[in-house]
C-alpha cells in the first residue's frame, strides 16, 4: 500500500496546524473547512480543486477579503506540498493582495511556510512601491556657454588638465584628461561568482532507526543535510524519498515528496533540509487484518532536488514488526500497511 505523507508537518516539536476554534475565520464555510482539512491530511491534489472553487466563489463577493486571503494561503500550501514553488509563491502573493494586513501565526503555521509567505509579501510590497513612485519630469536645460579651462601642458608627465562642460543652471561635469595622451582609468567590474553545480553539492541522511527493528506503533525520524561548496547559493525545491521493501509480505510504495525546511543553501555552507518524523500517522504502520507477528524490512533512499540537479543523500534500512498496531483506515493511510494474515 502506498504511503502518504503530510509533508509540511516535518518540523521537530511543532504539531502543525492546530484545529480551528469555533468562530475562527473560515469555520463557517464548509468548502473552506474541507479544503483546509485536505491540506492537513496531505491530499494536496484534491485540496487544489476544493480551494480553487472557494477562491473563485469568494472573489466575486464583497466583504470577503480575509476569507479569500485564507483560501489563497492554504491553496499556496498545497502547491508547496506538491513542490510547485513558483505557483505557491504566486498564490501567497494573491493572499497578501486580498488582505494587505495578513500575517501567519507561528502557532498555526510552521517556520518554512511563514518564511515562504514573508518572501512573497516582500516581493509584493516592493512591486507596489515601485508602481506608486512618482516619476519626476525632466526639465529642459537652459542654454549655457561652454567655458574652457586652461589648456593642459604638453610636457611634464605628472600634470592633469580639467575640461568643464556647462550643462545649465551652473552645473558642470568634470572630465579628467591625463597629460601625455593617457585617458582616465575604467572602474573595476564586479565579478559574479559562477552558479553552483552538482560537483559542488553533497548530501547526507541520518536516522536513529537505521539498522534497527521497530514496532509498527513507532515512528521513523530522519535528518537530511546539504553541503554547498560553491561561491554562490543554490535553491532547494524538495526532498524525495524512494521507498522499497527488502523482505516480507508488505506492499511497495511509490516515491513521495517532502517539503524542505529551507529553500536555499548559501555559498560554502551546510543547510538542514529535514529534521523530524517521516510519517504523519501515530506510527510507521497499520494492519489490514490481524497481522500478528508479521515482519518486513524497508529501505528509504533519499534524494535532494536542487536548482543544479538531483543530489543523492544515501539510504537507510530498518525492520518493522506488525503487532498491536492500529487497524488500517483512510486516516492512517499515511503509514505503511501489512497485508492481512488471514487465508
Amino acid at each position: 500500500m502506498v504511503r502518504r505523507i503530510l509533508v509540511i508537518c516535518l518540523v521537530a516539536g511543532l504539531g502543525w496546524p492546530p484545529q480551528l476554534a469555533p468562530g475562527q475565520s473560515g469555520a463557517a464555510d464548509a468548502d473552506m473547512a474541507t479544503g483546509i482539512r485536505q491540506v492537513r491530511e496531505g491530499d494536496f491534489d484534491v485540496a487544489l480543486i476544493t480551494l480553487d472553487g472557494v477562491v473563485k466563489r469568494l472573489s466575486g463577493q464583497q466583504g470577503q477579503a480575509k476569507e479569500l486571503a485564507r483560501a489563497y494561503t492554504y491553496l499556496a500550501i498545497a502547491y508547496v506540498g506538491l513542490a510547485q514553488q513558483e505557483t505557491a509563491r504566486a498564490k501567497f502573493l494573491a493572499a497578501w493582495k486580498a488582505d494587505r494586513a495578513l500575517t501567519l501565526s507561528p502557532k498555526e503555521f510552521p517556520p518554512n511556510i511563514i518564511q515562504f509567505f514573508e518572501e512573497a509579501k516582500k516581493e509584493g510590497e516592493e512591486k507596489a512601491k515601485a508602481e506608486t513612485k512618482p516619476v519626476a519630469a525632466t526639465p529642459t536645460p537652459a542654454p549655457a556657454p561652454v567655458t574652457a579651462a586652461a589648456t593642459p601642458e604638453k610636457k611634464g608627465g605628472g600634470h592633469t588638465g580639467l575640461i568643464l562642460l556647462g550643462v545649465g543652471a551652473g552645473a558642470a561635469a568634470i572630465v579628467a584628461v591625463a597629460a601625455g595622451g593617457k585617458g582616465s582609468s575604467t572602474p573595476p567590474t564586479t565579478l559574479t561568482p559562477p552558479p553552483a553545480t552538482l560537483a559542488d553539492l553533497s548530501a547526507t541522511v541520518d536516522s536513529p532507526q537505521a539498522s534497527s527493528n521497530i514496532s509498527c506503533t513507532d515512528n521513523v525520524f530522519l535528518t537530511v543535510n546539504l553541503r554547498n561548496a560553491a561561491r554562490s547559493s543554490v535553491s532547494v525545491s524538495a526532498v524525495r524519498v524512494e521507498h522499497t521493501v527488502l523482505t516480507g509480505n508488505c506492499s511497495p510504495s511509490s516515491p513521495f515528496v517532502l517539503t524542505p525546511l529551507i529553500f536555499s543553501v548559501g555559498p560554502e555552507a551546510t543547510g538542514t533540509l529535514m529534521h523530524g518524523a517521516l510519517f504523519a500517522a501515530a506510527g510507521a504502520g497499520c494492519c489490514r487484518g490481524t497481522c500478528s507477528g508479521a515482519f518486513c524490512q524497508f529501505q528509504e533512499n533519499v534524494v535532494v532536488v536542487t536548482g543544479a540537479g538531483e543530489v543523492r543523500a544515501g539510504a537507510f534500512a530498518y525492520g518493522e514488526t506488525f503487532r498491536g498496531c492500529s487497524v488500517c483506515t483512510s486516516s492512517l493511510s499515511q503509514a505503511m500497511s501489512c497485508p492481512s494474515d488471514r487465508p
